[in-house]
């Protein structure tokens, strides 16, 4: 995904992740977590929320990747985050001008079976 993000700006993307594909749903445990990666010399801040319920709840980032996340199983589940980017109004250095932001999210999953 490339967002485009000035100083002093912040901008969001939403997604979603689900346990189910074409009509499946997962039958087994998932754990996950969820990697921003950022492709940019820009000084750019992350925030990830889950935002499932309607209302924003803070997912904690370390170096920009969550800790573990589960998903149950044999029941529909999706769940809908937003991910924000904000670019402090502080760092306008010249030599930032011009860039972009790549950022990517990385999900890595495995399934658990007891």
């Amino acid at each position: 995904m490339l967002l485009i993000c000035y100083h002093g700006e912040e901008r969001s993307f939403d997604f979603k992740v689900s346990n189910t594909e074409s009509g499946l749903t997962n039958e087994v445990l998932l754990n996950y977590t969820l990697s921003i990666n950022l492709n940019t010399s820009v000084p750019v801040k992350a925030t990830l929320y889950d935002i499932t319920s309607g209302s924003e709840q803070n997912v904690n980032l370390s170096s920009n990747k969550t800790g573990n996340l589960t998903m149950n199983y044999g029941a529909e589940e999706t769940r809908t985050y937003r991910l924000k980017l904000n670019w402090s109004s502080a760092d306008n250095d010249v030599k930032y001008a011009g860039q972009q932001i790549l950022c990517t999210i990385q999900l890595d999953g495995e399934q658990v079976v007891n």
